[in-house]
């Protein structure tokens, strides 16, 4: 019998649903490891050091972020930089980062070490970001 390897709906975690921040948080288990989704929907209000629930500890590396410059974006978040994830819970959750969450922006972050190379030294704010599938000029975000 072939082994599927898609998450099971109990591997899905919505830690944070804030309507005055317009935040969305999830995290995802997935076969290459766990992935954190921070949505921020604001128009105007970007988040410095906003505490986010996550579904472990360890280094998290930025594996996707709509605001890299392919997307039409501004890199405003270091893809090299690496977060460290906190034993102190949060939200429901037994760990949390801090991260910068520009506005109108998502970013999804990876456990560094799981589901390959890290998005680092191509999404800086210097840098090119990584080439996405299906992502081209265009994709108008």
């Amino acid at each position: 019998m072939r082994r599927l390897l898609y998450p099971s709906l109990q591997d899905n975690f919505v830690s944070l649903k804030h309507e005055g921040d317009k935040m969305i948080v999830f995290d995802r288990g997935t076969a290459q490891g766990p992935l954190l989704f921070v949505f921020n929907f604001h128009p105007t209000k970007s988040y410095t050091d906003y505490r986010v629930g996550a579904p472990c500890t360890g280094e998290w590396v930025l594996a996707l972020d709509s605001d890299w410059s392919q997307f039409g974006g501004y890199n405003r978040v270091d893809g090299a930089t690496t977060f460290h994830g906190d034993p102190m819970g949060w939200n429901e959750r037994p760990a949390s980062l801090q991260v910068y969450s520009p506005c109108r922006t998502v970013q999804v972050y990876k456990r560094k070490g799981t589901g390959g190379a890290p998005a680092a030294g191509g999404a800086g704010r210097s840098g090119a970001a990584p080439a996405v599938a299906g992502a081209g000029a265009g994709s108008g975000m």
